[in-house]
């Protein structure tokens, strides 16, 4: 765990075997001969799971990660000959959930990161351990973990979890006990979504850590906090209940329930930074599109009917107007009755 390797990476020869695997995989469930939601169970089931255990060590080149990506969406949209056919729907919003208009498809450079975290997060939590003592003697002798810049010469296994405690930092918050571990303008400390830290400027505010907001009761110091930072701080600072004990201050996840980790929430974490500001997210947000989903796939009917349905409502079948747009038909127009073109719902409502 602790020896570097030449380059201090891993290269991706390294991962040939991952790709064999996962090739003979693929080769075994056929050429074109499977349904879509039977693809989809197998990708989700078997494709995604093969490079757990390695992603779960190392940090994977992105190239590694692009190539299975790469598998996984030609076996999902199928083949015909050797030949991929059209994909109808990009891979991004195939990679939302189910509720979002997606598939629930994984990111592998994302899944790889999430699962690192965990190693990182193991280490902050059990820092007593054999392994946690024996690597922050080497790496971080004289700091936390989660302060430490790790050099670019580092072992293959330090630079993975320095790979996981880049997203893990994203969600660290600190649970308010006496206030002394905590820095009021560094550190997580202020529960709400995506922004664990203060938005007011530090200004001319000499108060450094937290205790100096509290109280000796641990309560607020009303006036103080007002004084030093906007409404909108106040506001959620005041909604947190610090202990009256003055018990230590405590590490916990933020995105997790009861702030215990988990990968989920880790990868969850990692694709709505990725896709906050995207096209990708706000096209599938709104409440009444998640209905929609839900209704979906929650229907009692074969899987093949709820994947037709979410192809129709997603305009991912190959209708002549999408055919025409990627020029596969020189019109758009319904070869059927020529009046319109064939879009999603033409042949089904209002084709005479």
């Amino acid at each position: 765990l602790g020896l570097p390797t030449p380059e201090g990476r891993m290269s991706k020869g390294k991962f040939q075997n991952l790709q064999t695997s996962l090739t003979k995989r693929l080769v075994q469930w056929g050429d074109g001969y499977l349904a879509q939601p039977g693809r989809e169970m197998l990708i989700k089931s078997v494709a995604q799971a093969l490079p757990t255990y390695i992603m779960g060590v190392f940090k994977l080149p992105f190239s590694v990660c692009d190539d299975p990506t790469r598998m996984v969406r030609n076996l999902y949209w199928g083949s015909e000959k050797g030949k991929r056919k059209a994909h109808w729907k990009g891979w991004d919003p195939l990679m939302q959930l189910k509720d979002k208009g997606g598939v629930g498809f994984q990111d592998f450079r994302l899944f790889n990161q999430a699962l690192l975290v965990r190693q990182a997060w193991r280490l902050i939590t059990r820092p007593d351990s054999l392994c946690a003592r024996l690597l922050k003697s080497k790496y971080y002798p004289a700091g936390k973990l989660e302060d430490t810049v790790f050099a670019g010469n580092a072992s293959s296994s330090w630079q993975g979890i320095s790979h996981g405690l880049e997203l893990l930092k994203k969600g660290l918050v600190w649970r308010v006990g006496d206030g002394r571990s905590i820095r009021i303008w560094r550190d997580n400390w202020i529960p709400r979504p995506f922004s664990y830290k203060p938005i007011s400027p530090q200004g001319r505010c000499r108060i450094r850590f937290v205790a100096g907001l509290l109280n000796d009761n641990g309560s607020w110091k009303y006036d103080q906090i007002a004084k030093y930072l906007c409404a909108s701080d106040v506001s959620e600072i005041m909604k947190i209940r610090a202990s009256p004990r003055q018990e230590e201050d405590v590490l916990a996840w933020g995105p997790g329930k009861l702030g215990l980790f988990n990968v989920k929430s880790a990868y969850d974490l990692a694709f709505e930074e990725l896709h906050r500001n995207s096209a990708v997210a706000s096209s599938t947000s709104p409440d009444g599109r998640r209905s929609l989903w839900k209704l979906i796939w929650a229907a009692e009917v074969p899987p093949a009917v709820k994947n037709f349905a979410w192809r129709l409502t997603s305009n991912s079948l190959p209708t002549w107007a999408n055919k025409h747009k990627i020029g596969l038909e020189s019109s758009p127009l319904c070869p059927i009755c020529a009046m319109e073109p064939e879009d999603n719902f033409h042949p089904m409502l209002r084709c005479p």
